[in-house]
């Protein structure tokens, strides 16, 4: 079973964040926490605004790099643009897009195969309650960091929420110091800080089905795949005969 390999990888971090898991641990979290996840997964649609900054070190004030981004879902279709990559779910059909790269990839999903993996955070549900706290509790805010010195990639992950709309507005990363120092051959170790912000979303409001179309990307005549528009010259990789996993 082949895999769709060529996404960005700061496009899942965000995808990860957007349906949290509930998490059991003391307090009022497990309740805010709740309300945030059923949020999401009562929505029939969203549409929402992500802006990513990468900092070199936790201590920086101004990030090293800043992608921005749009995601976009109704039902079983998803959308999502982050910095020329362009990922399209319509049903069954995935195409991915690299306009930086000019490489085009069209496949089926396996039927056993959803959108839903791109929502689920497992790794919250070993959080321990002893590890997470409040930063902040207002009737307008609910900021929430879990800390872990053991995780093998992050230090600490902090989750701001909308406490009015119940609606995830940031998420921060920490990485451990030493392994950012030690120049990991990971890309993700090339960053101390990944913070990411979501911005103008809306839940529940009609998504137009056209953000799904892939007829401005590719064409197929006689079983062949050929560019459309400006992506004409694009490299096609047709998956479409062997069943892909979306991660």
């Amino acid at each position: 079973m082949l895999i769709l390999k060529h996404m960005n990888r700061y496009i899942q971090f965000f995808c990860l964040m957007l349906m949290p898991p509930l998490l059991m641990c003391a307090g009022d979290i497990p309740s805010d926490l709740k309300k945030m996840n059923q949020a999401y997964t009562a929505a029939r649609s969203f549409s929402m605004k992500v802006e990513i900054q990468l900092y070199s070190t936790a201590a920086d004030a101004k990030p090293q790099v800043v992608q921005k981004g749009e995601v976009k879902k109704q039902g079983d279709n998803y959308f999502s643009r982050m910095e020329g990559r362009i990922n399209i779910k319509k049903g069954m059909e995935m195409v991915f897009v690299d306009e930086n790269s000019k490489t085009m990839l069209v496949g089926i999903l396996s039927e056993q195969d959803g959108h839903e993996e791109l929502m689920a955070y497992d790794s919250v549900l070993n959080w321990e309650k002893e590890k997470m706290k409040y930063l902040v509790n207002t009737p307008d805010l609910k900021k929430i960091v879990y800390s872990n010195e053991e995780d093998e990639q992050y230090e600490k992950i902090e989750l701001s929420i909308n406490a009015r709309t119940n609606l995830l507005t940031e998420v921060v990363y920490y990485l451990h110091k030493e392994k950012t120092e030690a120049g990991d051959d990971s890309e993700d170790y090339t960053f101390g800080k990944i913070v990411i912000r979501y911005n103008d979303v809306q839940l529940n409001q009609p998504v137009p089905e056209s953000a799904f179309s892939t007829k401005e990307y590719y064409s197929s005549a006689k079983g062949k795949l050929s560019g459309m528009g400006k992506y004409k010259a694009y490299k096609i990789v047709d998956q479409r005969n062997q069943k892909v996993e979306f991660k």
